[in-house]
Formats: structure tokens, C-alpha cells, sequence
């Protein structure tokens, strides 16, 4: 039933972006007009304006310039610019400096690959209390990258950031208790963290959460809960959850029978745009094969009109 762990994401501007978006004044000579700038959608204007103070060590002018050298904001993309100043932010101790080059090393991303710096760098970030250090980090004791595998240690991390409320962390810590790796294995704790991910806007977590209900495991079987988190994470664009919430509507499963629905969700979830297993491919193919033979051509083009028109609906957390 557990979906694969959650691995480490791609680098994070988010604490970049808080603090352009209400920077304090006289943080820096020049920062103001620079994150002004930054602002209004002038990166060259910006880039310009960082270089100052960042050279003369201000850490949230290096956090920008590397942001803006990923993403090519400015000026041209440039991995090795973007280590540049991350390493300079991250050796004054900014934790997301930290994490950021801690995962540039794991990839070898402007830098050499180095599993070991990798680790350092986490490590850093992560016992200053960074969630998503300490998720990367859990990851690496997961894998032997760096460190002895270590599963316990792992859980560990796992926790810290869980605890915080990083959804791919709670999701990882529900994925070790259903497995039992490295912790007692425990459904019913396992459902206590997949439901506050689920919460969080995490997808794979409420799909999980939703099978869970299906059957009873770890939790009591309860098809109207089951039907509202296959909902949830369907409505995020998860392709298994689609081919589900299309079968429950088929067959009347915690849900009154609704024909149409169940045809919108088949169709979805067969879909270019949704990753749905080969398993789950099959029955939303079956499915829609059924209910295209029961409808009359007025509710199939209904069908069809809502399946076009839908958009998936955006977490509160990332859970891609």
C-alpha cells in the first residue's frame, strides 16, 4: 500500500522570496532598491543591485543572486554562480543557503558530486531546524549516500521535519510506520501522519489515506472517508486516486451512483496529463468502456464537457 519515499525536491527560494516581499530597511546599502526592483519584474535592475551588498556579505543578496542564476532571472543560467553564492550565504550559516548547496552537492549540480559534502551541508542546515534539510538529510540515511544506511536515524529526521509540518516529510514518516522501517511498524500511527500530509495538500498521502479507508488498515473501513480523500487528491490531478474516485461513483461506494462522475474521472485519469499506474490505467479503461455503453449521448457529452473543462486544484503544500 506505501508509495515510494518522498526524495529530495529541487532548490528552495522560498525563504528568498518571503524576504524580497517585505525586505526591512537599510538591511544593506542598496538591497532596498534592489529588492524593489526584484519587486516589479526588473531582475537585470536587481542583479545589478545585489552585487553590491552582496559582496559585502549580505546574506539575503547572495541567497538572491544564486536564486536568480537558477532560474535564470536576470541574467543566463549559471550552475556554478549559483553554488558560488549559496556557499558564500551558506558559510555564514543561513540554513537554506545550507540546504540548497547540500543539494547541489548530490547532484553535482556547479559543483563536483560529492555525497559527503552532500551530507555536511544538510547536516548543517538541518540541526539549525530546517525542515527541508532535514527531510534530504532523512533521505540520504535512507539510501547509504554519504552515511551508513541507517533506518532508525532516518525515522529520526524524518520526525523533526514532520513535526514542523512538512508535508513530505509527515508523508515519508507514514511510509517507515506501514513498512516498519526503521521504527515499529504501526498502520495506525502510519494514518495519523499520511491524514496530517493529506491535510497539508500532499496527494500521495491522501490517496494512501483514501486506500486505507477503502479496506480498513490502520484506520476503520469507511467508504464516505475514503471517497473524500480519493476527492482530495484526485482533485490535485492524481491520476490513481481519478481511476478510484471513478469506480466508487460507478459502483455506489460511499457515494451515491453518479454515472457522469464516474465518466469525468475515468476520462481524467486516462488522460495525457495524469500519472496513473498501468493498473489503475486498466480499470479507469474498463470503466469508462462500461459507462460509455450505459449513457445516452446527451450525458456523455456532459460528461466529456466537464472532463475538458476541469483544472486541478493546487495544494497548500508541494506534494508533487
Amino acid at each position: 500500500m506505501a508509495r515510494p519515499y518522498r526524495l529530495p525536491g529541487p532548490l528552495c527560494a522560498a525563504a528568498l522570496l518571503l524576504a524580497l516581499a517585505g525586505a526591512p530597511p537599510a538591511v544593506a546599502q542598496g538591497f532596498e532598491e534592489a529588492a524593489a526592483a526584484y519587486r516589479k519584474g526588473d531582475y537585470r535592475t536587481a542583479h545589478r543591485g545585489f552585487l553590491g551588498p552582496a559582496e559585502r556579505g549580505n546574506v539575503l543578496a547572495q541567497l538572491a543572486l544564486g536564486v536568480m542564476y537558477d532560474e535564470g532571472r536576470g541574467v543566463g543560467r549559471n550552475h556554478a554562480e549559483v553554488a558560488r553564492w549559496f556557499r558564500r550565504a551558506a558559510e555564514q550559516g543561513n540554513s537554506w543557503a545550507q540546504n540548497n548547496l547540500g543539494l547541489m552537492y548530490g547532484a553535482g549540480r556547479g559543483v563536483r558530486q560529492d555525497d559527503a559534502e552532500s551530507v555536511k551541508w544538510l547536516r548543517r542546515s538541518a540541526e539549525q531546524g530546517h525542515d527541508r534539510a532535514q527531510n534530504n538529510l532523512a533521505n540520504l540515511y535512507l539510501a547509504g549516500r554519504g552515511v551508513a544506511r541507517d533506518y532508525p536515524e532516518a525515522a529520526t529526521w524524518f520526525r523533526r521535519a514532520a513535526e514542523q509540518g512538512y508535508a513530505d516529510a509527515q508523508y515519508n514518516l507514514a511510509v517507515m510506520h506501514a513498512r516498519g522501517d526503521g521504527v515499529d511498524r504501526d498502520t495506525a500511527e502510519a494514518a495519523r501522519w499520511y491524514r496530517r500530509a493529506a491535510e497539508r495538500g500532499h496527494r500521495r498521502a491522501a490517496l494512501t489515506l483514501a486506500n486505507m479507508y477503502r479496506v480498513g488498515d490502520g484506520v476503520a473501513e469507511d467508504l464516505a472517508q475514503a471517497v473524500t480523500w480519493y476527492r482530495r487528491a484526485a482533485e490535485q490531478g492524481e491520476g490513481n486516486a481519478q481511476a478510484m474516485i471513478g469506480f466508487m461513483y460507478e459502483a455506489a461506494r460511499g457515494v451515491p451512483r453518479d454515472l457522469v462522475q464516474a465518466l469525468k474521472w475515468y476520462a481524467l485519469a486516462l488522460s495525457r496529463r495524469a500519472a496513473t499506474s498501468p493498473e489503475m490505467r486498466e480499470i479507469a479503461h474498463a470503466g469508462r468502456a462500461r459507462v460509455e455503453r450505459s449513457l445516452p449521448a446527451s450525458e456523455l457529452a456532459r460528461a466529456r464537457s466537464l472532463a475538458r473543462e476541469w483544472q486541478p486544484r493546487t495544494g497548500t503544500d508541494r506534494s508533487r
